[in-house]
């Protein structure tokens, strides 16, 4: 795979990380997808504040997590790298983080009567980029899979990559979460578009949730494939650790997208009997 590219400016040539550079594509284009979504909902300068201090908020829990979780032994040892090195990050750490500065913002800065707008196109885009940020992984041999006996078997040979085990054949487990994410964001734009959404403005604002929930779906599948076990596996019934926050991010999703249902049928009947 290809964990680096190569950039050249200004004469000189430099090897960036695949992953980094496109982090740096997805925070880029995010304002621009968000005004297009967005139109004339929420001025440019507060997409701008909503967009950074998200992704932000997202990369510090990312690291923060890999850091205090999947690592402390190492980085109890080399303190340094913690902010200092791009390796190691967790997207349940910048889901969590992300989610709440999004959160913040969105309270702060967005009129009430168009946050819920707001969050759904935040959860659109959210699922999208997830989608392309794992094909960061895939090239960069980080989360790599297990062992794999079929066609579609990956194999690692660039000493530069994160996957340890060169040359074995893994599932490319990094691919099947992107495709995920992409699906997940075809059906949250669908919901988001349909008729039936659109008159029912207590479900609006749902979409989070739905993310949040698709993906929970989706991880507790992928992860079966999943072989850097040092993150921790059959920590209960099995599970791994992320399964384990899948669970429960998937039950509280569908607590409250069940609540907000129950507010829409209540609404219905009280327009009924009225």
């Amino acid at each position: 795979m290809y964990p680096f590219v190569s950039i050249s400016l200004f004469g000189s040539t430099t090897l960036v990380s695949t992953s980094l550079v496109l982090d740096f594509l997805c925070l880029l284009s995010a304002p621009f997808l968000f005004k297009f979504f967005l139109g004339s909902t929420l001025s440019f300068r507060k997409i701008l504040l909503l967009v950074a201090g998200t992704f932000l908020g997202a990369w510090i829990g990312a690291r923060l997590f890999h850091v205090i979780w999947e690592r402390p032994d190492y980085f109890r040892a080399h303190p340094a790298e913690i902010f200092t090195s791009f390796t190691g990050m967790t997207f349940y750490g910048a889901l969590a983080l992300g989610s709440l500065v999004f959160f913040g913002l969105s309270r702060l800065y967005v009129a009430p009567q168009n946050r819920t707008r707001v969050l759904d196109t935040g959860a659109i885009l959210g699922a999208l980029f997830y989608g392309i940020l794992r094909i960061g992984c895939f090239a960069d041999g980080c989360c790599w899979g297990r062992l794999c006996r079929y066609p579609w078997a990956v194999r690692y040979f660039n000493p530069e990559s994160e996957m340890p085990y060169l040359g074995l054949p893994v599932h490319p487990v990094q691919l099947y979460d992107s495709f995920a994410g992409f699906v997940i964001a075809g059906i949250l734009l669908a919901v988001s578009r349909s008729e039936f959404y659109r008159k029912k403005p207590e479900l609006q604002g749902s979409l989070v949730w739905m993310f949040f929930g698709l993906y929970s779906i989706a991880r507790t599948l992928t992860e079966s494939f999943r072989g850097d076990a040092y993150r921790g596996v059959d920590l209960l019934f099995g599970m791994s650790t992320s399964q384990l926050i899948s669970s429960a991010l998937l039950i509280f999703s569908m607590f409250i997208i069940s609540a907000r249902i129950k507010m829409t049928q209540q609404s219905g009947s009280e327009t009924v009997h009225a």
